[in-house]
């Protein structure tokens, strides 16, 4: 069965140019202690060079360039640093999967777990996951180090920088419900809607005889539909289910309603994976006339809320 632990606590963080940053050898005792989320651009210092360009403006007549600075807020976002945490991996999980989930890291990030590269991910705006079983020594510590390579002229506003968003740990069944795997699409029928659910499974072992349920509650929490499939005997596959809900129950703004979709992996009575999906049924439409939603005109009011940073924020 799956366990997460969301690991906030015990990071150890500098701005280092050192190559070697993420090797154990390494020595981090004047690293700073911080916990996760961080970012380390909003510190400061702020200066102009930190994001200066020169840009010739064509629209104002001008081919050379001028000095601009300020799109990203004068703070060091483009600066290289790296984060180190020790993880105990107990001895009695041998036989999971062992990853970590990111659900943000700005940006160029790479992974490196007993000082081997596990993983890494470019983009700083989406989550991703990295499968760390085959570097960890089990009943034993071990040294998780992320190095941040970002650069300035990334983006034309305020980024942050660095382990922006959680982590988790995640020990999961060989056989088990794969990382943002689920799928929920939805169409109103009548009084009722279909939805078309998409699971990709992960079965590296070949184990036989599992079935995935795929359960939904209401926004009250009272289970409305269930179906069961069978799962192949494949390393990854994908499986489509499609339920029927009798009655729906629209989400909208001064009704926000939402139902869960629980993904379940069982082999008979025993619970191998499961994983919960939250979703709306709405409908959304733009004309000439404005927007509709649920078939009702609609005004759109609202704010381009930034992150830290005011205006410049991502």
């Amino acid at each position: 069965m799956r366990k997460e632990t969301v690991l906030t606590e015990g990071w150890r963080f500098a701005k280092t140019q050192a190559s070697n940053c993420w090797r154990r050898s390494f020595d981090d005792s004047n690293f700073q202690q911080v916990q996760v989320p961080h970012d380390y651009a909003i510190e400061g210092p702020f200066d102009k060079n930190n994001d200066l360009q020169f840009i010739g403006i064509e629209s104002d007549g001008r081919a050379d360039g001028l000095a601009h600075s300020g799109r990203t807020g004068g703070l060091p976002i483009g600066e290289r640093a790296v984060y180190r945490k020790e993880l105990f991996v107990p001895l009695e999980l041998q036989g999971n999967r062992v990853t970590l989930e990111f659900d943000g890291v700005m940006f160029n990030s790479t992974v490196y777990v007993n000082d081997r590269k596990a993983g890494g991910w470019y983009y700083g705006y989406t989550s991703f996951e990295v499968d760390i079983t085959s570097y960890v020594k089990f009943g034993q510590k071990n040294l998780v180090a992320v190095l941040v390579e970002p650069h300035y002229g990334m983006s034309r506003w305020y980024t942050g920088a660095g382990i922006y968003r959680k982590v988790k740990l995640v020990y999961k069944n060989p056989a088990h419900i794969a990382f943002e795997g689920v799928c929920v699409r939805s169409e109103l029928q009548g009084k009722g809607a279909k939805l078309a659910v998409q699971t990709d499974l992960c079965n590296l072992d070949a184990e036989e005889g599992l079935w995935l349920d795929s359960i939904v509650l209401s926004p009250s929490g009272d289970e409305v539909a269930r179906v069961s499939a069978p799962v192949h005997i494949l390393p990854s596959q994908t499986l489509e289910q499609q339920i029927q809900l009798c009655t729906a129950q629209l989400w909208d703004q001064q009704h926000p309603r939402l139902y869960c979709l629980i993904s379940r992996l069982h082999k008979q009575d025993e619970v191998v994976d499961e994983t919960k999906t939250v979703f709306g049924l709405r409908t959304l439409e733009f004309n000439q006339q404005g927007f509709y939603l649920n078939g009702k005109r609609t005004q759109i009011r609202g704010v381009c809320l930034h992150h830290d940073q005011g205006a410049l924020g991502a």
